[in-house]
């Protein structure tokens, strides 16, 4: 049994390097059989999100939780990990309300906009996909965000619509 986790330990370090996560989460699936270890189950429950299972995740996340609160209601150990695994639910849980919600709320683009709020887009600059989910006309960011992004620099500089992206996190 011993080889079986080194083996696996070995292809996860392997997969998630490469970013491999579709051969990543059947190893991971597999480790954790062999061993369930909080740090395991938190992987799954990240690549299972990654590759958009977000309600597979949130099941994954919930059920180990559930495992680690003591009879009155609180968590008896693993309270790190298990806080750790609390926020990530509440982001999960967030991103996909997010998402839902602008996609169902997709308009069609208004005047003087390149992009519409639930497109699909490839930054210019920077090759980051994302998801438009709100837009303003001409930049109303803080000043100081606008000299530390250069708007002033661009072409059009603050008279140019400015898009609001939600990153998919396989890009950061």
């Amino acid at each position: 049994m011993a080889f079986f986790g080194v083996q696996c330990v070995n292809l996860i370090n392997i997969y998630g390097e490469q970013r491999e996560y579709k051969l990543l989460l059947p190893i991971l699936g597999l480790a954790l059989k062999i061993k369930n270890s909080p740090d395991l189950v938190l992987r799954h429950a990240q690549v299972n999100a990654i590759l958009d299972n977000y309600d597979v995740a949130e099941k994954e996340l919930q059920l180990f939780l559930d495992t680690l609160r003591d009879p009155e209601g609180g968590i008896s150990r693993d309270l790190p990990i298990a806080q750790s695994m609390i926020r990530f639910l509440a982001q999960f849980r967030e991103s996909k309300n997010l998402f839902e919600q602008f996609w169902s709320n997709r308009k069609v683009r208004e005047s003087g906009m390149e992009f519409y709020i639930g497109e699909v887009v490839v930054h210019k600059r920077y090759a980051y996909r994302g998801v438009i989910y709100g837009h303003d006309k001409v930049c109303e960011a803080e000043e100081t965000w606008i000299q530390q992004m250069s708007v002033d620099d661009l072409p059009k500089g603050r008279r140019q619509p400015f898009y609001n992206v939600i990153v998919d996190c396989r890009d950061r």
